[in-house]
């Protein structure tokens, strides 16, 4: 309705494009999801990252717009990162 009258739907246009100063915030808020959704597999003993001289372990590295997810070299770390994007992808919509 415009000015109380029923009008023809508009299709939109515009909208988030790259530059714009929200894509960031946005990135942040959908990349926290992924990292929960590694540390819960990481919790249930699905998955378990890499240990660089059994001192420090690393299992998600995140910089700007790259995801990089370390592990261990076995089937059940693959089958568990196949299991984490899918269960991001259901959630946030993102393929």
């Amino acid at each position: 309705m415009v000015n109380g009258r029923p009008t023809k739907e508009f299709v939109v246009g515009k909208g988030l494009r790259q530059g714009d100063p929200l894509s960031p915030f946005l990135f942040v808020l959908v990349t926290e999801g992924l990292t929960r959704l590694v540390r819960k597999s990481i919790v249930n003993g699905d998955y378990g990252g890499f240990a660089f001289n059994g001192r420090c372990k690393v299992d998600i590295l995140q910089f700007v717009d790259d995801t990089l997810m370390v592990g261990e070299a076995s089937w059940k770390q693959v089958w568990a990162i196949k299991t984490v994007l899918k269960a991001f992808e259901l959630v946030s919509g993102l393929e």
